[in-house]
């Protein structure tokens, strides 16, 4: 499957990139909130009633309040081609894409939902307020990089090994 999101890119003038860029990071700053709020008691079942072990919820939960931002932007329109292709909400898969833009997390989670996904994130990201936060109780799988260098990819000793442990029992599970 093949998602195409309608992104401002040079052909369209720098007001609209901003203008994009603006309202999907305000999106943010009311959607994520309010979505900790909803997750918080999600994360009281899961972690003291034995509710939701896989955090299937929580992460939905997320997924859903991530896809409200990007759909909230009218300057942004997803266009889901091959839809035959998405994995059926039984299977069990992984999706590996490489990033075009920062929006590319939120693109595929707007697109593959209702599908239960977990996401393999740069592990600094899972300290930012809120959304760091969010993915953590989402049960998301952070891996730790030794450089903040982009091109240095050496990841810290055994985080490479506890994210496709986390992986292959969430894939198995």
């Amino acid at each position: 499957s093949r998602v195409t999101p309608s992104l401002p890119h040079s052909k369209m003038p720098s007001l609209t990139q901003l203008a994009t860029s603006l309202w999907f990071i305000f999106s943010l700053l009311v959607a994520w909130p309010l979505l900790l709020l909803v997750q918080i008691p999600f994360f009281i079942a899961h972690k003291y009633l034995g509710h939701d072990p896989r955090r299937v919820w929580l992460g939905n939960i997320f997924r859903f309040f991530n896809a409200l931002a990007l759909w909230s932007n009218p300057f942004i329109r997803i266009r889901t081609k091959h839809d035959h292709r998405v994995p059926k909400k039984t299977q069990k898969v992984i999706v590996t894409s490489n990033h075009q833009s920062n929006l590319d997390p939120f693109v595929l989670s707007a697109s593959l939902l209702p599908l239960e996904t977990k996401y393999v994130g740069k592990g600094s990201l899972f300290s930012l307020p809120l959304g760091g936060w969010a993915m953590t109780l989402a049960g998301d799988i952070p891996i730790h990089f030794v450089s903040k260098s982009y091109t240095d990819m050496t990841t810290v000793k055994g985080s490479s090994r506890k994210c496709m442990e986390t992986m292959a029992s969430t894939l198995t599970g």
